[in-house]
């Protein structure tokens, strides 16, 4: 709970709307994580206030993984990724026609298990031509404040005017 009131503060402050996929979970078919996540998406486009170019998928860890499989096999769905510490191992069945420019902000830290994963991570997306950035900050595996996220948040909308 005290992560999803550290996004809910930081996405009121950039008047943004947080939906939270209740039902994924690490640990969990990946498969049914990505249903619960397409279905989250086509409610949320039943709402006329949704920008339908700006909906931005986020993750730490495992949900990171998630995140990532479900934005670049569905590219045209989301305005963008946000990680934090994510790994690959769940990136499959890529749409390479449309992710082209899909904005994807990767965070790890120098001491994360998986800092070289988001180093592959990275030089995918470059490759198919996202528009990607990896940041690397001090620390170890973890989960940022809300200072980190409204960060993350801000370098996502720079993306979005590249």
């Amino acid at each position: 709970m005290e992560n999803i009131d550290t996004a809910r503060l930081v996405y009121d402050s950039l008047g943004w709307n947080i939906a939270v996929c209740g039902k994924s979970r690490n640990h969990r078919d990946p498969k049914k994580n990505t249903m619960d996540i397409l279905n989250l998406v086509d409610e949320l486009l039943t709402f006329p206030q949704v920008d339908s170019y700006r909906i931005v998928i986020y993750g730490f860890s495992g949900q990171g993984a998630q995140a990532l499989s479900v934005a670049l096999s569905f590219p045209l769905l989301f305005g963008g990724v946000i990680t934090q510490c994510a790994h690959d191992a769940l990136i499959r069945d890529i749409d390479r026609e449309n992710v082209p420019g899909l904005p994807v902000v990767l965070l790890t830290r120098e001491k994360d298990w998986n800092r070289g994963r988001n180093e592959k991570i990275k030089a995918l997306l470059d490759r198919l031509g996202a528009n990607a950035k990896l940041i690397v900050t001090p620390g170890v595996h973890r989960i940022g404040d809300a200072k980190e996220l409204l960060f993350l948040c801000r370098e996502i909308t720079k993306l979005w005017q590249d």
